[in-house]
């Protein structure tokens, strides 16, 4: 008896131990946490920012995940890379919303770089960018005499030199049309027909005929280009005198207007002549800014007041590029230079020649221009 009541307290500790250890154990080993081990999220190597780790409330129910306060639907500024996005201890890992920044445009003055536009990029309108380049014009001022030569009326010989001059523009003077001594024929039309040309008359004179269609006489003015206005101005006259004008034609050249004047000034008084000239430099004036040339037979040397009229705002290119004394007239043993083709200062002299005629009592003066513009397009991709 004594025996059994030393023993008895040992047990009841005993007991005692062995149950808490039993309720220590079912506490730490809880059949909800036997499931798969929480993921840990791999760095962002994007350069996204880490967001907020959820928090539980006091229920514990976990806390739906919070968007940082920088993130929103769309992109955002990309901070440094490497940043990383760490969760919580919820057994439900953290959102991450990786946001896949949109590349810059290339920036074309940096030679080598390259740019991918990111799944949201569009890419940026193509934009044209003006480069100087250079149109040529060669013209022809031409007095034809109607075509008629010592061997009487001789079109097709014409035709031919103007042809071999290889100019683009053509200013012809002492043109007929539907006249007798010139076959009655339409000599514009006809010249412009056999050398694949627009054409454009004016005529100074008309007589009216029995025939279908009126006598004229003026100024004819051809043209490879095409031609989109004409207009025509009659110069001073005196009682008496045989009327005068002045054709003035634009012509498309390649996209770029250029006013183009043909006339013929009188070759009787000089004081007429000088009224004439001033008449055309005035005319010759409201063409601007549009280029200009003014060509024809001005029946006046260098050294008269009608040339000085014109070279007050214009440029003579024989005194530029041309080659010795540019007589014009008479054709075969020629003592003056009285044809003259006169520029506005933005077209450029290359050349000037003067050119002998079978035909006319003329020789013709050809000028090759230059005219300087900035159409040329460079198409780039990027933004201006």
């Amino acid at each position: 008896m004594s025996r059994f009541r030393t023993t008895l307290p040992w047990a009841v500790v005993a007991a005692l131990g062995l149950t808490c250890l039993v309720s220590f154990t079912v506490v730490t080993l809880d059949p909800a946490d036997q499931g798969t081990p929480v993921p840990r999220p791999a760095a962002v190597a994007t350069g996204v920012p880490p967001t907020a780790a959820p928090s539980a409330d006091p229920s514990g129910t976990p806390a739906s995940p919070t968007a940082s306060p920088t993130e929103s639907d769309g992109p955002s500024p990309a901070p440094a890379t490497g940043a990383t996005a760490s969760p919580g201890r919820s057994r439900t890992p953290a959102t991450v919303k990786t946001v896949i920044p949109t590349s810059p445009s290339p920036d074309p003055t940096r030679s080598g770089t390259t740019a991918t536009p990111g799944p949201t990029a569009s890419r940026a309108a193509p934009y044209c960018l003006p480069l100087p380049s250079v149109v040529s014009l060669k013209v022809l001022t031409f007095n034809i005499h109607a075509g008629i030569g010592p061997r009487g009326l001789d079109l097709d010989t014409i035709a031919g030199e103007i042809r071999a001059s290889g100019a683009d523009v053509v200013l012809l003077q002492e043109v007929d049309r539907f006249r007798p001594r010139s076959g009655s024929r339409d000599t514009p039309a006809q010249l412009a027909t056999e050398l694949g040309m627009y054409q454009a008359f004016a005529p100074n004179l008309t007589w009216a005929a029995g025939s279908r269609e009126p006598q004229q006489y003026g100024l004819a003015t051809l043209s490879r280009f095409p031609i989109t206005e004409a207009e025509h101005h009659t110069l001073p006259n005196r009682p008496g005198g045989e009327q005068r004008g002045l054709l003035r034609t634009r012509v498309d050249v390649q996209g770029h207007s250029v006013d183009v004047y043909n006339t013929h000034l009188d070759h009787t008084s000089t004081e007429l002549r000088r009224a004439q000239a001033r008449s055309v430099q005035q005319v010759v004036s409201t063409s601007a800014p549009t280029p200009v040339v003014v060509g024809g037979d001005f029946n006046a040397t260098p050294d008269s007041e009608p040339y000085r009229t014109m070279t007050a705002t214009l440029t003579d290119p024989w005194t530029v590029v041309g080659q010795g004394s540019g007589l014009t007239v008479p054709p075969r043993a020629p003592r003056a230079r009285i044809d003259h083709i006169y520029v506005s200062k933005d077209l450029v002299p290359s050349a000037a020649r003067v050119l002998p005629s079978a035909v006319s009592d003329h020789r013709a003066v050809g000028v090759d221009l230059l005219l300087p513009t900035a159409d040329r397009c460079e198409r780039s991709a990027g933004p201006l």
